[in-house]
């Protein structure tokens, strides 16, 4: 996968999509907003509220790992059978 977003960016880790609201005083102050949140009632619901505060910054990037649930999972599955995860 090729990401075509600016090499100068910032990111926002969640960890958990309860903590959507925690990330909005962050995100205030960007002109874009890339999403690769899970593929799950969750990750989509996360996706709405931010998508609602700021609807015309908001790009959705889970379409790049739709088979996956989650875009770790995407990067997991394309590690050459050489490359052994260090953790399960």
């Amino acid at each position: 996968m090729q990401l075509d977003w600016q090499k100068e960016s910032s990111a926002i880790v969640l960890n958990s999509t309860a903590n959507v609201h925690k990330a909005f005083r962050y995100l205030d102050g960007y002109d874009s907003i890339v999403c690769f949140l899970d593929n799950d009632e969750a990750g989509r619901k996360a996706l709405a509220q931010i998508a609602e505060r700021y609807p015309d910054r908001v790009f959705d990037r889970s379409n790049l790992y739709a088979k996956f649930n989650d875009l770790n999972d995407y990067l997991k599955s394309t590690l050459k059978p050489s490359i052994k995860p260090r953790f399960k």
